[in-house]
């Protein structure tokens, strides 16, 4: 049985289909997609990773992602302040 990837749409904070036509779409529209949020945000080097509470802050990051286009993350109030 095939199981269908789950990727978190930034946007909408919503998961899609990897291989649906929302996934599709946005890919058309100048989304980015990564395998990992985590290593795509490159998070400093001065995190200390022995602590419980940043490691959890890590594993939740470290999921595939639909990143917006800069455009669209420059004109949505709720994500950029000017």
């Amino acid at each position: 049985m095939e199981t269908h990837q789950k990727v978190v749409n930034l946007l909408t904070k919503r998961e899609i289909d990897h291989n649906g036509p929302t996934f599709r779409k946005l890919m058309r529209n100048g989304f980015r997609y990564v395998k990992d949020l985590a290593e795509f945000l490159q998070l400093p080097d001065i995190m200390d990773y022995y602590y419980p509470e940043q490691i959890r802050f890590i594993n939740a990051l470290s999921h595939p992602a639909m990143v917006p286009p800069i455009d669209i993350i420059e004109n949505r109030p709720d994500i950029h302040k000017k």
